[in-house]
């Protein structure tokens, strides 16, 4: 029984929204893999950048140290400049720096290539070449068989420098008493080297350099 009139029915829009949705759903797939595609490219593009810098370094590093320096020249920025060849003291061996009629005789017993007394041995060398007409030295290498005989001349067992025959010096005075056997000070050589020329020469004796640890040049 109709009681009264009745309200129109609204259309079903169900179908109509479909094609909506569908193209929502869509436009979303689109937008969540967008993001991957460009996080996939990043990575590419990053791998790629470090292969190249990888490349370029080796390069590098390959044409710049291809060819060792020559002997004797230090390689500096922009500049290539010759290095003086190291005095070696071993190329004095056995060869004496010297007159043979010199009135100061030097006999330095060394093991030679120890730093402090290789300083020795050329500081007593660069005398007789200063003062050759006053002052002879020889240098022997205390390792080597004639070294030892010449020690045992002399009756040292260990690195001694002998000064006309002997290795104990008295300067009397406040100059006090020395030993050149063992391990040995620069300044005591230089101050019985000193006596000693002194001693043949007199005033005419020739000065030794002052070693540099005592303020010579």
């Amino acid at each position: 029984m109709n009681c009264g009139p009745q309200r129109p029915s609204l259309p079903d829009l169900r179908p109509s929204a479909q094609p909506v949705l569908l193209k929502l759903a869509a436009f979303g797939d689109c937008v969540k893999a967008e993001p991957k595609q460009s996080s996939v490219r990043g990575q590419l593009f990053a791998v790629l950048v470090l292969v190249l810098l990888s490349a370029g370094a080796i390069v590098f590093i390959l044409s710049g140290n291809s060819r060792p320096p020559r002997k004797g020249v230090r390689r500096s920025a922009g500049s290539v400049q010759p290095v003086a060849p190291t005095v070696s003291l071993r190329s004095f061996c056995g060869r004496p720096v010297g007159r043979k009629d010199a009135k100061v005789q030097v006999q330095a017993f060394l093991p030679v290539t120890v730093g402090c007394q290789d300083a020795i041995g050329l500081y007593l060398v660069e005398q007789a070449k200063a003062m050759p007409a006053q002052l002879r030295v020889q240098v022997y290498d205390m390792k080597n068989p004639e070294a030892r005989g010449r020690m045992d001349e002399f009756g040292v067992h260990c690195a001694a420098v002998v000064i006309n025959g002997a290795t104990r010096f008295d300067l009397g005075g406040e100059g006090g008493k020395l030993l050149l056997e063992g391990p040995m000070d620069l300044e005591d050589v230089y101050r019985a080297l000193t006596r000693e020329l002194e001693m043949a020469y007199g005033d005419r004796a020739a000065k030794p350099s002052v070693p540099p640890e005592l303020g010579g040049d």
